[in-house]
């Protein structure tokens, strides 16, 4: 017999909705460090983004600190697109 049981708990929402306003906030003031300090040292940050903005690299995905830095200081200074929407694919929450 299975039980059901929802995939996160309200924990896990809660601390989901908790980064992505912390995020957003930081990104309207155009707060790059702040924007960094969300991430792991090793995270890894996909977006299409990343070969819009930095010609010849050949994916849009950065790793650490050092690049991910490079790209908020490029989009903090860009104006902002954010729509403020929160989705999730089932397995991780993320802006759209």
């Amino acid at each position: 017999m299975s039980e059901y049981r929802p995939a996160y708990d309200d924990a896990f929402l809660h601390d989901c909705m908790r980064i992505h306003e912390q995020w957003h906030e930081r990104a309207k003031s155009r707060d790059t460090e702040g924007l960094l300090a969300l991430y792991a040292k090793e995270a890894v940050l996909e977006t299409p983004l990343v070969q819009a903005i930095f010609d010849g690299r050949e994916s849009g995905i950065l790793h650490g600190h050092r690049e991910i830095r490079r790209f908020f200081e490029v989009r903090c200074a860009a104006p902002a697109e954010c729509t403020g929407a929160l989705a999730s694919d089932g397995e991780m929450a993320y802006r759209r």
